[in-house]
């Protein structure tokens, strides 16, 4: 049960705050902001966009996370005054979908995934373990 929800799905980025101005060339037909291999706003050198409003990849929670990493260590660069920018590379195809803690399915890369492999993923911790790093917290165990 959950205290609070927030709706954070769709079909499409919900960039319309950028009509207007300078940004709004770079969106793509489909709202996406329009992103180069560092994932810097075409045309900016220091405005970056990931996740659901960026064209860099698919819209996906783990994706956004990695492009995050990514864009940390780009604006650290750029505040040590420079140097090589890490660049983004495209997920291969992958889809975990766990059926509790031992079971489901998936497609990673160019094959699908057993059940063994969802579980060992995602089935078995739901990710609890990275979200509890991220947030400097003991994870709690459910049983």
């Amino acid at each position: 049960m959950a205290d609070i929800w927030f709706r954070a799905f769709g079909v499409r980025p919900h960039s319309e705050y950028l009509d207007g101005g300078s940004h709004e060339a770079r969106r793509d037909e489909r709202g996406y902001l329009r992103v180069d291999e560092h994932l810097r706003v075409v045309g900016e050198t220091n405005v970056f966009a990931v996740g659901d409003v960026s064209d860099a990849d698919r819209d996906m929670a783990g994706i956004a996370t990695q492009q995050a990493g990514v864009v940390a260590a780009n604006v650290g660069t750029l505040i040590a005054g420079g140097g090589e920018l890490t660049s983004w590379e495209t997920f291969p195809p992958l889809i975990a979908i766990p059926l509790g803690p031992e079971g489901g399915a998936g497609f990673i890369g160019d094959g699908v995934a057993d059940a063994a492999t969802i579980a060992e993923l995602k089935g078995r911790h739901m990710l609890l373990d990275t979200y509890a790093e991220l947030f400097d917290a003991v994870p709690s165990v459910v049983r």
